[in-house]
């Protein structure tokens, strides 16, 4: 006779807290990354894993007596599923969180919720592990980024204190005019130094690039 075949489903919510990219640049991965999800599930699906869960809940016991672990741990992968069900709005746009819905095909349905609840807890237990592994690397990235902003800063301020102590008759005088009133400035020479998206046109005038200007088009989203 054939044998009745139970499944058991268990669901998983996966948030990931993003740090801005244009802050940290690509040195902080998100932990819902594809990549990231993808190392979770190996973990979870790993033969150690597996192999104490067949173990824990004495799973296979024919099969364990004719075959070796790794090809229990093999079939016991392909009664396993993983899928992503949707992504999951949230208030923060900082924020992005993706359910999954976890399964596990057995023949006892008792041991099938329990296997498919065991593997929703590890999946948990990895996402919390790579969490906080996004913590303490984004921690560590402040952590270098505040000492570097510290050593530059008082840098900077040397150099300004050496040039007011060589040129104690400077004066600093910052304003915030129109592109029309700042080239004016500049022709009448009642300006030394300016800022703009572009150098003047038909002016005697030296001009070197130091940072970018980006420009990006914001609209409503539908």
């Amino acid at each position: 006779f054939v044998k009745s075949v139970y499944q058991a489903q268990s669901a998983v919510l996966i948030s990931s807290q993003q740090i801005p990219e244009e802050f940290v640049r690509s040195t902080v991965a998100g932990i819902d990354s594809l990549t990231n999800v993808n190392a979770m599930m190996g973990e979870v699906l790993s033969m150690q894993k597996l192999g104490a869960m067949i173990e824990k809940y004495d799973l296979y016991p024919d099969q364990r007596k004719q075959l070796p672990l790794g090809e229990i741990v093999a079939l016991m992968r392909t009664n396993i599923a993983i899928e992503q069900q949707r992504n999951v709005r949230v208030d923060s746009p900082r924020e992005t969180s993706s359910i999954y819905m976890i399964s596990f095909q057995y023949e006892d349905p008792v041991k099938a919720a329990d296997v498919a609840n065991d593997l929703a807890a590890k999946f948990i237990d990895a996402s919390t592990e790579k969490r906080s592994q996004q913590a303490r690397l984004t921690t560590e990235f402040l952590r270098r980024e505040l000492i570097r902003a510290d050593t530059e800063l008082r840098e900077v301020n040397s150099q300004i204190t050496e040039f007011r102590r060589s040129h104690p008759e400077a004066r600093l005088r910052l304003a915030v005019s129109n592109r029309e009133a700042v080239v004016r400035e500049l022709t009448d020479n009642t300006v030394d130094l300016a800022v703009m998206g572009r150098p003047p046109r038909g002016l005697d005038t030296e001009a070197a690039p130091f940072a970018k200007h980006p420009i990006a088009i914001i609209a409503a989203p539908d």
